[in-house]
């Protein structure tokens, strides 16, 4: 908490980590995150118990080992922690409110396809409160992108206010993500967010009766099959040409941008 408020962190920051959370599918507790280190280190002594200490836990090279060293300096330690404790704790209280009232305000506003990209209606967003739009705009991106992380504040907001005052323009990037107007008809309030797509995944082997996440983006479950070299990866400019060539007609059936199925989002089974 004391590193990110040194980094200027909003209340997501400030929240520190949670004492739970979910991967891929997978959750993730921390059972002992509240207790010290002296109280696990007395612990495994009257269990007599013998554990090992990460040596980076001491390299001054870390900044959370100067940030330890801090706190150990001030003048009143526990009331330090504390503090810290009771800051993540009301932000983090505040993270989820804030989450739970931008949820019902998005409806209408951002609308997520099954190809793995979202529309976003400039109208509807233009009236949303600030925290709500840089909020849902971040998610957006970081799960159209594929990335684990949202974006940076100052390169997020800049992206909000050229949406609000229409500076769009013929597109821009931004996480991994390209965010253009729609060039349909009766569409001009609608922008494309989706996966840029010289940034998506190179192609990979799979395995027969496998499952893996393509791209940061895509669950894909691999089916029994006799193949060798069977590999995963975006239809790109060759494929596309492809099947320009060959399958018109299946183009043609797929209402959507060209960037976008050059990108993975093309294909609407996700099963193989």
């Amino acid at each position: 908490v004391l590193m990110r408020i040194m980094r200027g962190s909003g209340i997501d920051g400030l929240g520190g980590i949670s004492d739970s959370s979910e991967v891929f599918g997978i959750k993730v507790i921390r059972p002992l995150f509240k207790f010290t280190r002296d109280e696990l280190r007395d612990y495994l002594k009257n269990n007599q118990q013998e554990w090992i200490d990460d040596p980076s836990n001491e390299n001054s090279k870390f900044k959370r080992v100067e940030m330890r060293k801090f706190i150990r300096s001030s003048e009143d330690q526990n009331l330090l922690i504390n503090r810290l404790n009771d800051t993540a704790s009301h932000m983090a209280r505040a993270k989820n409110y804030i989450e739970e009232k931008t949820r019902e305000s998005l409806k209408g506003v951002f609308t997520f396809h099954e190809y793995g990209f979202y529309t976003l209606n400039t109208d509807k967003f233009k009236k949303l409160h600030p925290e709500e739009s840089l909020r849902s705009l971040a998610a957006a991106l970081q799960h159209a992108g594929g990335q684990e992380y949202r974006p940076r504040f100052e390169n997020l907001s800049n992206l909000n206010d050229n949406i609000i005052n229409g500076n769009i323009g013929s597109g821009c990037t931004l996480w991994g993500c390209e965010i253009s107007q729609s060039k349909k008809k009766n569409e001009e309030n609608i922008l494309y967010i989706y996966r840029e797509p010289a940034l998506v995944e190179e192609n990979i082997e799979v395995l027969s009766n496998s499952q893996i996440l393509w791209d940061g983006r895509f669950e894909c479950q691999i089916s029994n099959f006799n193949t060798n070299n069977l590999k995963i990866g975006a239809l790109g400019a060759s494929g596309y040409k492809d099947i320009h060539q060959t399958q018109k007609e299946l183009l043609n059936k797929i209402k959507l941008p060209k960037k976008i199925i050059l990108s993975g989002g093309g294909r609407k089974n996700k099963y193989l």
